[in-house]
């Protein structure tokens, strides 16, 4: 049934939707966006949207390669194309925090988890504050706590230190606990 889906989007059968990315469309069907995301639901479910009244979209903050592995989940549930790559899962994740899609949010968190390195670890903690995502969140403080001379020295760090004092607080509060329970 999913193959259905995504092929009936591959193949612009019957869509009634188009999601405009820049100079690129793709078309859509209005009900699988509603069904799948509360936000489509929200935007396409009241009639005084000009979503709804023109049936046209107008994404300026994502990438057409983004929309596209978005919409491939919507369709099929699944991502067609490898999220492992560092800067493709943490765009993705915030399209899917921004069009509700937990299931793929989480997906993407998992990748984002495996992908933590000294040099990324502070991008991705502050990604994981915005776009809440609890299980990067976590897991990138303990990086950051296994490892604190590797990441207190690298520039993301200073970013954090410099904007982000909310998260050094977080930091430090869970050192004291790991150093409670080591001794």
């Amino acid at each position: 049934l999913t193959d259905d889906y995504l092929k009936m989007l591959k193949e612009n059968v019957l869509t009634d939707f188009t999601i405009k990315i820049g100079e690129r469309e793709i078309r859509a069907h209005r009900a699988v966006l509603a069904t799948r995301s509360p936000v489509f639901a929200a935007m396409l479910r009241h009639e005084d949207t000009n979503e709804a009244k023109t049936g046209v979209m107008v994404i300026e903050d994502l990438e057409y390669d983004t929309v596209t592995e978005m919409l491939n989940f919507i369709y099929c549930g699944r991502c067609l194309r490898d999220v492992n790559e560092f800067s493709f899962a943490s765009d993705l994740l915030i399209a899917a925090d921004k069009y509700r899609l937990e299931e793929l949010k989480s997906h993407c968190e998992k990748a984002l988890v495996q992908a933590l390195t000294f040099e990324n670890v502070c991008e991705l903690l502050i990604i994981s504050d915005i776009y809440s995502a609890p299980r990067l969140r976590q897991r990138a403080v303990e990086f950051i706590i296994q490892h604190p001379r590797n990441i207190t020295s690298t520039p993301g760090w200073d970013n954090v230190v410099r904007q982000h004092h909310d998260l050094v607080t977080d930091i430090v509060r869970h050192f004291d606990k790991s150093l409670d329970r080591s001794g």
